[in-house]
């Protein structure tokens, strides 16, 4: 009976952090009629038939020519691609704990309730544990639907191919588990120790970060050319590693229940902010921001010191396009006081040109390197107008809101991202960053209007 009402304790606290994270994403205009949301799940549904049925066309196409190749040849890229799905599902793993660790987060609402009822400590950090559980695999899928194709470069048995896809789902959560026991151990032995834990806490994903990127853009290849050489099969793998990874699975499932239960409970209202002395601009001291800043900088570091100042200087021009999530939170940090602004006698057109001239700001030393022959137009008119969604954004899917609106604008950003460059690569950037400065315009509006 005990048992059947932690369970039961569990579920309706995982339903509670779920409503909370969907509570923002669903009260806007776009999704709060059922209809739409109907609509816009059959579109999605449609789009991705066609992208599968597309994909599997020309993967057929592929196959047959593989016959004229030699029989080695084909086992060692089947290999080869085999550990490659490993190595994108560890990174993606990475980075999704990452995102989804410092995106998420309970309202004030959702605190109160969780801390006043009489919920077990253990039930309340286990439920929290297994929801941010769920986004992470929720994330993964958006990239397994994409790359579910691919595994019939691995394998053409169905059998295979199924056990191979669940595979890549378990080591997934393989991955994301023995990150959070990590994060678990740490913040156990060091919560009494250390005063200012955040800040190591941003040094430690960051140095995870940096990890997963030299790991996917160099040591991978070698590793996986020196498994694909290994004299094992695909049939013999794919049950293998089946096997070891369920063992593993089990394992780091217990230690975490194990872990959980001698853990404080240390569910809190976290601060959006990180403690740093020597800056006292909050756009600076934002968590999310902080990690943008960090990495790039130590990745720039560790660039210019392996192939020189003019290499890293055009790598940074590409990186910098991506300043513009720095305004990300924009809306969120001045959602505080924003109602005061009429009071103050800040008028609309003074805040805009004031959020203009921002961003102008933060496109400054891109420019410069444009100017110095390092980057091109296109590159500039892409941050500017990253930089205006980036705000947008902010004002649509204020953090504030909802737990899951920051992780929801950062992809977001993402997709805009990609589609903006292909449109500035066609002569539309020019027509797109005017369309969306009177965009911009128009949410400031809105914004300064909204009631409580």
């Amino acid at each position: 009976m005990k048992k059947l009402n932690t369970s039961k304790d569990i579920i309706l606290l995982i339903e509670l952090f779920i409503d909370n994270a969907l509570r923002g994403l669903l009260k806007h205009s776009i999704l709060s009629k059922k209809s739409t949301r109907i609509v816009i799940g059959v579109c999605v549904f449609f789009i991705y038939f066609a992208y599968f049925f597309f994909n599997m066309s020309e993967l057929a196409r592929i196959v047959p020519d593989s016959e004229k190749i030699s029989h080695i040849l084909i086992e060692q890229g089947r290999k080869i691609t085999f550990y490659s799905y490993f190595s994108n599902t560890f990174v993606l793993g990475i980075i999704a704990y990452i995102l989804v660790d410092n995106t998420v987060a309970l309202d004030k609402n959702s605190l109160f309730f969780v801390k006043t009822l009489p919920f077990r400590k253990k039930d309340i950090s286990l439920s929290f544990m297994l929801f941010k559980f769920v986004i992470m695999i929720l994330l993964y899928e958006l990239v397994m639907i994409i790359s579910t194709p691919a595994i019939k470069l691995v394998t053409t048995v169905p059998i295979e191919y199924v056990i191979f896809f669940i595979v890549q789902h378990l080591f997934y959560l393989v991955v994301i588990g023995v990150i959070e026991f990590i994060h678990c151990l740490f913040t156990f032995f060091l919560k009494r120790r250390v005063k200012q834990i955040n800040s190591l806490k941003v040094i430690g994903d960051s140095l995870l970060m940096i990890f997963a990127t030299f790991y996917f853009f160099d040591f991978r290849y070698g590793l996986e050319l020196f498994l694909a050489n290994q004299l094992w099969s695909i049939s013999y793998m794919i049950p293998i590693t089946f096997f070891l990874i369920v063992v593993c699975l089990m394992l780091i499932s217990i230690g975490l229940l194990r872990l959980i239960s001698i853990l404080e409970n240390q569910m809190s209202q976290h601060s959006k902010y990180i403690y740093i002395p020597f800056l006292n601009k909050v756009i600076f001291r934002y968590k999310a921001n902080w990690y943008f800043i960090s990495f790039t900088t130590v990745v720039m570091l560790v660039i210019f010191f392996q192939s020189g100042l003019r290499t890293m200087l055009f790598i940074l021009t590409t990186v910098m396009a991506f300043s513009g999530v720095l305004l990300l939170s924009y809306g969120d940090i001045t959602a505080d006081f924003r109602k005061q602004y009429d009071l103050l006698r800040i008028k609309i057109r003074n805040e805009w040109l004031s959020q203009l001239l921002l961003v102008i700001m933060l496109a400054m030393p891109l420019l410069l390197l444009c100017f110095w022959g390092f980057g091109e137009l296109a590159q500039l008119i892409t941050a500017l107008s990253l930089s205006l969604v980036a705000i947008i954004l902010g004002y649509v899917f204020p953090k504030s809101q909802g737990s899951l609106n920051e992780t929801t604008s950062l992809l977001l950003l993402f997709i805009v991202f990609v589609l903006v460059s292909l449109l500035t690569n066609r002569s539309f950037g020019w027509l797109i960053l005017i369309v969306l400065v009177l965009l911009h315009l128009l949410v400031i509006k809105k914004v300064r209007n909204e009631k409580e």
